[in-house]
């Protein structure tokens, strides 16, 4: 997309501005507080889209992000997209990236109401319930110290 501002997109393409943008894109994606307010804006247009209650702020989900553990799995969050990390992916988010998830979904997002969980563990409990999810867990894992892993 051309800028409408000439000056501006010339910059863009000197020195310069292209390591001021990797700075901008620094803080915006692999900081706490560029997360925090990312998710926020994000869910914020989703929950209104889908007629939610929306009732987080930045500060509550920056608390959240500064203790950098899933409340479900206690597994540290990352910040970064997966070209800094070895999983292969089919995807450009992270499966242990911070996501909301909402204890119960009829209800919109109030920090009563909602966690914050690793990404895996939202798609997870988006299409299946808690118990379901705890059980293919424990299978998994009773499975791999068994030794029968298929490799």
């Amino acid at each position: 997309m051309e800028s409408k501002n000439p000056a501006k997109a010339k910059y863009k393409k000197t020195v310069k501005g292209k390591e001021a943008a990797k700075r901008y894109a620094h803080r915006a994606i692999q900081t706490p507080s560029g997360k925090a307010t990312r998710m926020i804006a994000q869910t914020r247009i989703d929950a209104k889209r889908k007629n939610n209650v929306f009732e987080l702020d930045k500060e509550w989900l920056l608390e959240k992000l500064n203790k950098g553990v899933c409340e479900k799995t206690g597994m540290p969050f990352v910040l970064h997209g997966k070209t800094t990390h070895s999983l292969s992916q089919k995807t450009n988010k992270h499966p242990f990236s911070p996501s909301l998830e909402r204890k119960n979904s009829n209800i919109g997002y109030t920090k009563e109401n909602t966690i914050v969980v690793c990404l895996i563990y939202n798609y997870c409990k988006n299409v299946f319930e808690e118990e379901a999810v705890e059980m293919f867990c424990r299978a998994y894992i009773n499975n791999l110290e068994s030794g029968a892993r298929n490799d």
